[in-house]
């Protein structure tokens, strides 16, 4: 594509994967959801509105990032860090984000650790807010990841109890497919183990996160799909609940949204930031 620049910004032992589309002083930072790569966004922005730069990285245990120490977080005081190059590299800027799934996740804990204001959130299919306790114990206490982690390491016994659990109605079929899937595939059961460690302190509270945006003045619109079976249509309640001021435009969709309705999400995230 025309115009399109890539480039690495290192932190400490990290390397972070850019790409940048556009140039002026008010810049728009994407992120992808998972198992997803910066290439996801680009669809979207085929040409740059003027006085726009458009960025997109991947994100720890993605694409051409290069992260390979595993004690090292990615969380709320690595993207202080990041915040801190950006302004180098794009000084004098007015900001914006956007997030689709897993990414929304990352664009609300960068908007959050922000050391200035931020113009614009756009959160399509935005994951991460919502997580049972037995999900937050697996991923965010020490003493759960190790024992997901021999999960992983030991598939059948583990399949036996998710079997079961499925044919009792315990587990919905999404959840159920998403743990057959890595559990039975070498390959993505380790890159679950890597990426459990990196984003093991990947979290933050929604209701402290809520009052929180109602004391800026950014605009932020949530997309969701009726039908999305992977972050459900209810969590749009939570927002409600929690960011009321948040606009919610709804779209007759699953969750992939920006690969089945590029068209419409281009035009919501134009409406926005222009």
């Amino acid at each position: 594509m025309s115009n399109l620049k890539q480039f690495f910004l290192e932190i400490d032992s990290v390397a972070l994967s850019f790409w940048q589309k556009g140039e002026g002083n008010k810049v728009l930072v994407c992120t992808h959801g998972f198992r997803q790569d910066k290439s996801q966004f680009l669809p979207l922005f085929k040409t740059i509105p003027s006085g726009w730069v458009v960025l997109a990285f991947d994100q720890p245990a993605h694409g051409e990032t290069r992260w390979e120490d595993r004690d090292y977080c990615f969380d709320s005081n690595f993207m202080g860090k990041l915040w801190g190059k950006l302004i180098s590299l794009y000084p004098h800027s007015e900001w914006s984000l956007a997030g689709f799934s897993m990414g929304g996740k990352t664009a609300m804990m960068l908007h959050r650790s922000s050391p200035f204001p931020i113009k614009n959130l756009i959160l399509i299919a935005p994951g991460g807010v919502y997580t049972t306790p037995l999900n937050r114990f697996f991923s965010y206490n020490s003493i759960g990841k190790l024992m997901f982690h021999y999960f992983i390491d030991n598939p059948i016994r583990v399949m036996k109890v998710v079997d079961y659990s499925y044919k009792r109605k315990w587990i919905r079929t999404f959840q159920y497919r998403f743990i057959k899937a890595h559990l039975t595939n070498p390959e993505a059961g380790y890159f679950l183990k890597k990426f459990t460690d990196i984003y093991r302190r990947f979290d933050f509270s929604f209701p402290a996160y809520g009052k929180f945006t109602q004391a800026t003045q950014t605009h932020i619109l949530l997309i969701w799909g009726k039908q999305d079976e992977v972050v459900t249509i209810d969590q749009s309640l939570l927002f409600q609940k929690h960011i009321p001021n948040a606009g919610i435009y709804y779209i007759n969709g699953k969750h992939n949204l920006i690969e089945e309705y590029p068209d419409e999400i281009k035009s919501l995230i134009y409406n926005i930031i222009l």
